[in-house]
């Protein structure tokens, strides 16, 4: 944490060197961006959707593809679904050869319950069909 902590600062000291009229809005913005600078290489890279806009790669994996994760349970209405349906819109479209979608059958809550989980409405929505492995 501590070593975090001095990156971060040491970071922050970068920026408002190099930057006309630094703010912490401008900060943040940086280091959304600087993580894009690799991506060429080999690896895997672990995204939110947000954070892939505008990039492409080989092979995309979207894990938590059922209802109340993508959607978000937060987000089952109005225009809430709308922009959640383009977010999955963006991921699926960030695959150049290969898109894999996975969902949990079932899921431990926090509390301890086992519950099913029911397929995301995009599946259905894109064609997909759920095989069952």
């Amino acid at each position: 944490l501590a070593h975090d902590a001095r990156a971060l600062r040491d970071r922050w000291g970068q920026y408002s060197r190099t930057s006309k009229d630094p703010d912490l809005g401008g900060f943040l913005a940086e280091l959304a961006l600087a993580g894009r600078t690799a991506i060429d290489e080999k690896g895997v890279r672990v995204l939110t959707v947000h954070a892939a806009k505008g990039l492409e790669f080989r092979a995309v994996v979207m894990v938590g593809m059922n209802e109340g994760s993508f959607p978000d349970f937060r987000s089952l209405t109005g225009q809430a679904l709308v922009d959640e349906r383009r977010n999955a819109y963006v991921a699926v479209t960030r695959a150049e050869r290969r898109l894999h979608l996975t969902r949990p059958r079932s899921r431990t809550m926090p509390w301890g319950d086992l519950r099913t989980q029911q397929p995301s409405r995009f599946l259905a929505e894109m064609g997909v069909a759920i095989l069952e492995a």
